[in-house]
């Protein structure tokens, strides 16, 4: 075959591996957040979607507008936070860049093209040479296998991204719900302590109270005072976390609205059995941990071949004119150059590549063993605070409202005096608060729950027992 008949062949060749090569490795921003979607819809439970247009971003506005027309439940809020927050659009957006760097890896490097002029007085000499990293074409396939462990790794950790910033308006819109409940509590507790304080100063008086009866009822309205204060700055603290997680603007704010109070207690708790502990090798830290494992193993065997050396290859292309008489003659062929491994046999590459490959290894492990730990311990804490708040609806609530009414009808016969009805109430007050607190330490468990199913919880839950007869309410 002649030189002219295999150059179009040459350029065939060339042309079908640049297309080859151009292919490879590639992800769209759209896969990124369809792999997402996929690894988190059962606990976030709608879509998540980067805008990347302003008729998406008015369209999300425009839902967001609808949603903040009615008190915002936990499910609104968490769609809410979807449609409108700028930090979780952040978090996306960094997502998907992570995801195409990854992906990155999988390609090789451009190939360089060199062009050199020589001339003399008998005649000008042009070539031209294409080189390629041999090394990198023939390790292709290993290293496309790489990027494509490392881009489901990218996703991975984008998805636990979601998980956690979904986790984090759940509670936070638990606390704010309690917070609110809690401060119209304190606000009535408040103006009960007074109407208490008004009455002990009139009895005092008429001389049916001392002067220490009466300041200890007026003790009482100042400590009321002093946890309306710290109820009600609890109350702007969780609203304001809330917002910062939904995103809200001033304008969206204004009509920012929660429930009164948090949901009723389910009738039953969550059976031990759904929560079958074998089901965490698919949570997602699980499976990030197996895939770097995978990628620790593939990049070992990938530095066992390119740490010793690199190798080259280049097509070199001459045209020589004679000035004399204007001949051109050409010529064409192949060079291959070659790292000479003389300083560093890359035994300190293959040997880090090692010991990352058993870090990997002793680190999936760890993963497996660690959340099969948080899901047993989320499920305690949910269960227990179950058991908690289902006591206080059940037995002390209804107890200590029968004890109230007791104490009302011995009122009304004239059996118990006024600083015993009072220290009645003063009772009753600590009872109804612990009785919040338990409600919402059981919300903030069954968050923590859900997250552990799917991720490793962003924080667990100290679960604070209070006795149904708190000590300081009762003094006379």
């Amino acid at each position: 075959m002649s030189m002219h008949q295999s150059r179009p062949l040459k350029r065939a060749a060339a042309i079908a591996v640049a297309l080859f090569l151009a292919g490879c490795a590639s992800v769209t921003p759209t896969q990124s957040i369809q792999a997402v979607n996929g690894a988190t819809q059962p606990f976030v439970g709608d879509a998540v979607d980067l805008r990347t247009t302003d008729v998406v971003r008015q369209d999300a506005r425009t839902r967001v507008d609808a949603l903040l027309e009615k008190p915002l439940s936990q499910a609104d809020a968490v769609r809410v936070m979807l449609l409108n927050s700028p930090a979780f659009q952040t978090l996306l957006a960094q997502g998907v860049a992570d995801t195409a760097a990854a992906a990155q890896g999988g390609r090789i490097l451009n190939p360089s093209i060199s062009i050199e002029r020589m001339t003399s007085v008998a005649d000008a000499e042009l070539t031209r040479v294409l080189s390629f990293g041999l090394l990198d074409l023939l390790t292709l396939p290993q290293r496309q296998e790489i990027a494509a462990h490392a881009v489901d790794a990218s996703q991975l950790q984008l998805a636990a991204g979601v998980v956690r910033a979904v986790a984090r308006v759940k509670q936070a819109w638990v606390e704010a719900v309690a917070a609110a409940a809690a401060e119209d509590y304190a606000a009535q507790v408040m103006r009960s302590a007074n109407a208490s304080a008004t009455l002990a100063a009139r009895m005092q008086r008429t001389g049916n109270l001392t002067v220490l009866e009466r300041s200890s009822q007026q003790m009482y309205a100042a400590d009321a005072a002093v946890s309306l204060a710290a109820a009600r700055h609890q109350r702007q603290r969780t609203r304001e976390a809330l917002i910062r997680l939904l995103g809200l603007r001033p304008d969206q704010q204004a009509s920012f609205t929660l429930p009164k109070r948090l949901p009723a207690l389910p009738k039953a708790p969550r059976a031990v059995n759904d929560i079958n502990t074998q089901l965490v090798t698919a949570r997602l830290d699980v499976k990030l941990s197996a895939l770097a494992l995978k990628h620790a193993a593939k990049a070992q065997g990938l530095g066992d071949i390119t740490s010793f050396t690199d190798i080259e290859w280049g097509i070199r292309q001459s045209k020589t004119t004679d000035r004399a008489d204007g001949a051109v003659s050409r010529s064409s062929g192949n060079e291959i150059s070659i790292k000479l491994p003389l300083f560093d046999w890359g035994d300190l590459q293959r040997s880090r590549l090692a010991s990352q490959t058993l870090a990997a290894i002793n680190a999936y492990e760890s993963a497996v063993l660690n959340a099969s730990s948080e899901v047993r311990e989320a499920y305690a804490a949910y269960r227990t605070t179950f058991d908690i708040a289902k006591h206080y609806t059940e037995e002390i609530i209804p107890l200590r409202q029968l004890m109230t009414e007791e104490n009302q009808y011995r009122y009304n016969g004239m059996m118990i005096g006024t600083l015993e009805l009072l220290a009645d109430a003063r009772m009753q007050v600590g009872v109804v608060q612990s009785a919040l607190k338990a409600s919402e330490q059981f919300w903030l468990a069954e968050a923590s729950l859900a997250e552990s199913l799917i991720s490793s919880p962003s924080g667990g839950v100290a679960i604070q027992a209070t006795g149904a007869s708190p000590a300081n309410a009762g003094g006379h």
